[in-house]
């Protein structure tokens, strides 16, 4: 009789995961001893070995990708202009440069292609220089004015105003806690649950190592209460196919659930809201985004927007109209985050995580 592939998986899971937790502490020691742009570069090969090897994810990033992403098309005189000042975005998605007014069209599947590769390369440096975390911390940089922003963040919160830091997987998320942290800045935020045995008990440890502070969704949500009501900050990541309620929205010109906890964390205690994300720039540096949220009927045209828009780019939304309408209303938290988010993404799309499959609907709790 033949047994179901995923009672083997279930059963070869706890083999699985422990030769992984042996792979990885092999990993962090020979990364210990390397200089850091080493193990970046190892990274960065790493994950383009992956993009070639996990196929059925690798589909799944090209597929997200052709679906969501246009571009103007450009004269030639415009592409050879580019290709010789800035590198064609096919082979550098970092350098958008200005297209002219032309009709919209999706990528074509070579350029999806190639952009996941790069998706992959930059997924497997972020991973390595989290790894070398001690040495990577330097890549971070704050400012004067972000720095009072965020002791102001701490303050309201000890002093009982509730406040909640909506994110996104994009950048280095994982290293910004940590080097928030060292900053003095905490917060508490909400991943998912880690694999149980030797392998999801290291992930713990080294989080805790870098002053990162996890609470996870099952059974989590009475410590977020508690952290809410005793002077904590709480996390919220945004940007991943869920379980929960949700309501659904154009995301990159196509439809996808939201999850409605954020906003009902948010009303509940009247709190505060924050958009808190990071970028690499070209120098290989990465860059607070951070600024306060606020429901209003204009459209969202804020600090972080400008940084965003700081160069022109020929990556757009292909449903433009429909999203600027959007802006216009009166609109929730977690759809201005997303708002966000989705200018980030059209700015520097491989330093996304493409890997979760945002447009799924993992749910029937729909309203």
């Amino acid at each position: 009789m033949k047994k179901n592939p995923r009672s083997l998986r279930r059963l070869s899971r706890p083999f699985r995961h422990s030769l992984a937790y042996l792979c990885i502490v092999i990993l962090v020691k020979i990364l210990g001893s390397l200089p850091l742009t080493w193990s970046q570069s190892l990274g960065r090969l790493t994950g383009l070995l992956c993009s070639f090897m996990l196929t059925k994810p690798n589909q799944v990033v090209i597929q997200q990708i052709q679906a969501t992403l246009c571009w103007h098309h450009q004269s030639q005189q415009d592409q050879s202009q580019t290709k010789h000042n800035t590198g064609d975005f096919t082979s550098n998605p970092n350098s958008m440069s200005k297209a002219t007014e032309s009709p919209l069209s999706y990528l074509p599947i070579q350029d999806a292609q190639c952009l996941s590769r790069k998706h992959w390369e930059d997924l497997g440096q972020r991973l390595f220089e989290w790894l070398s975390a001690k040495k990577a911390l330097c890549l971070f940089g704050i400012n004067l004015e972000q720095q009072k922003y965020l002791k102001n963040i701490q303050s309201q919160a000890q002093q009982g105003r509730a406040q909640v830091i909506l994110s996104a997987h994009f950048g280095h998320w994982e290293l910004m806690a940590s080097f928030l942290s060292q900053q003095g800045f905490t917060y508490l935020a909400v991943a998912s649950t880690p694999p149980k045995g030797p392998m999801g008990a290291w992930l713990r440890q080294y989080r805790h190592k870098l002053g990162v502070e996890i609470v996870h969704p099952k059974g989590g949500a009475r410590k977020i209460k508690e952290a809410l009501l005793t002077g904590q900050v709480v996390a919220l990541l945004i940007d991943h196919s869920t379980y929960e309620r949700s309501t659904y929205a154009n995301f990159l010109g196509k439809k996808a659930p939201l999850s409605l906890t954020a906003d009902r964390l948010i009303t509940r205690f009247n709190a505060e809201v924050h958009w808190l994300s990071n970028y690499r720039n070209q120098q290989g540096h990465y860059q607070l985004l951070i600024q306060k949220l606020s429901i209003t009927s204009k459209p969202v045209n804020t600090q972080v927007t400008e940084q965003i828009n700081e160069h022109k780019k020929n990556v757009v939304n292909p449903n433009l109209s429909s999203l600027n309408k959007q802006k216009k209303e009166p609109s929730s938290y977690v759809l201005l985050a997303h708002q966000l988010l989705e200018q980030q993404i059209r700015k520097w799309p491989q330093q996304w995580l493409w890997l979760h499959q945002k447009w799924t609907a993992r749910h029937d709790h729909q309203i």
